[in-house]
């Protein structure tokens, strides 16, 4: 039998958070290095955030704060102003089109990887299992082969959106339609009727996608809280007064009026609200640190949809978009949940919903459902066999408060026992729980350089 293929460290997953950690590996290592980058996917760098290939979704950062390594700032700037024959200066506040993102990410990347003084491999399968050995870790694949690695780093990505209590997947079969998988959009007809569960960003990812393709008929948005992300403005010239981390770090409840004394204050001056959410980004992940997991509890049901909304903005063309919707008629927002849903025997959908503070029901039908909700399932609840074997061999577990796996303050996952297993790491979305904010480029390249030193120190 022909011995599994070694390496220093094994990459499991290879969208954004994959993509950036193997670029900073493969600038840092040495001669004698080896690297493995695992996805099932041919493409590098994409996930789903970037596999884009429409053209016509937008980041939702600025082009100047998107380059891949953070002592480079322009990096991404420069790379598409070249793309479009501008100068830097007049495309760096815009917003760039996912999919000229996802090509900068992969050109980065193989220009790393043809460069490094190391062996990196890209491997085009899918890990279902990783089982610690002697060595490190035997990793398998799902094409029935295997490898070996001393160090493995979890870059999953964000795992499926829970769907709400009232959906059965089986009841309502292909009228429940996922608007960012490939061509998943195009099955919903011009004049149906389309309920849109979520009003976030994903949520306007599909609107974007019907409104590109003309869509005619009536369009229903609902979520919990009824609110759509705020958009991005030019920056105040009026800078937010400074941020007190003690106020902060107190309790869920006191960082909240913190941060809108601070709102109120920036716009009496005459400033923007905005110029205090951005302030806030390094105090974040020590906020969130310093809170137990009780008001850890308590921010996630009371605070994280206006953090939402007020942090993660759209577009300003997203927002436009959104504008010529509401003027143009047969489109509406609704705060309600889902009570249930069935077909109603027309060749359609009734959705049974409880308007937010209402003590009625109401019913909605419609000839398609968008699921455009954010990926919030519990670990334990991913139904992909790599998670499942994680869980079963107890090398991770769900974070008490709900929100990603449980980790130290290294980035290493605790397994069932709280302790961590030496040498696994995970990156990305996973990280959720240690930092709240660990889901956009900023955060994301931020760990994959620290954590590329860290992989190569021992």
């Amino acid at each position: 039998m022909r011995a599994a293929p070694r390496f220093d460290v094994a990459i499991l997953g290879g969208g954004f958070s994959g993509a950036a950690l193997a670029y900073h590996l493969a600038r840092r290592a040495l001669t004698g290095h080896a690297i493995a980058l695992v996805d099932p996917s041919p493409a590098t760098g994409l996930g789903r955030a970037y596999d884009e290939p429409t053209g016509l979704l937008l980041l939702n950062v600025p082009a100047a704060r998107m380059s891949i390594d953070p002592a480079v700032s322009l990096d991404f700037a420069g790379w598409w102003a070249r793309e479009r024959g501008l100068p830097v200066e007049a495309i760096a506040a815009e917003f760039a089109p996912r999919r000229d993102y996802g090509r900068y990410v992969a050109a980065r990347h193989a220009e790393a990887v043809a460069a490094t003084r190391a062996e990196v491999v890209r491997t085009v399968a899918r890990a279902e299992d990783v089982e610690p050995v002697a060595t490190g870790f035997r990793i398998a694949l799902d094409d029935g082969a295997t490898l070996e690695a001393r160090k493995v780093v979890l870059a999953l990505g964000h795992g499926p959106p829970m769907l709400p209590a009232g959906l059965d997947r089986a009841a309502l079969a292909d009228r429940l339609v996922d608007p960012l998988a490939p061509g998943a959009i195009d099955s919903v007809q011009d004049g149906a009727d389309v309920l849109v569960i979520g009003t976030g960003l994903t949520a306007v990812d599909a609107l974007t996608l019907l409104d590109a393709r003309g869509h005619r008929g009536r369009i229903t948005c609902l979520s919990r809280h009824g609110r759509w992300p705020a958009d991005h403005r030019l920056p105040s010239s009026v800078a937010a007064q400074p941020i007190d981390p003690a106020q902060l770090a107190a309790s869920p409840r006191s960082a909240f009026r913190h941060v809108r004394r601070l709102a109120a204050q920036a716009l009496a001056a005459d400033g923007d609200w905005r110029t205090v959410i951005d302030a806030l980004r390094p105090h974040t992940a020590p906020t969130w640190g310093a809170w137990g997991t009780t008001a850890r509890r308590q921010a996630l049901r009371h605070l994280r949809s206006p953090w939402e909304v007020h942090r993660h903005r759209m577009a300003p063309a997203s927002a436009a978009m959104l504008e010529r919707l509401r003027a143009r008629g047969g489109f509406e927002t609704r705060a309600a949940r889902i009570v249930a849903a069935r077909p109603d025997g027309d060749g359609r959908i009734a959705i049974e919903i409880r308007p937010r503070g209402a003590d009625a029901s109401a019913t909605i039908a419609a000839d398609a459902v968008l699921v455009a909700l954010a990926a919030a399932i519990p670990f334990a609840q991913r139904a992909d066999p790599l998670a499942r074997a994680l869980l079963a061999r107890g090398l991770v577990r769900d974070d008490p408060a709900g929100f990603g796996i449980d980790v130290d303050d290294q980035g290493r996952p605790l397994g069932a026992a709280g302790l961590p297993t030496p040498g696994l790491f995970a990156i990305g979305p996973l990280l959720r729980a240690r930092d709240w904010e660990t889901t956009a480029v900023p955060e994301i390249r931020e760990q994959a350089a620290a954590l590329a030193g860290r992989l190569l120190s021992g």
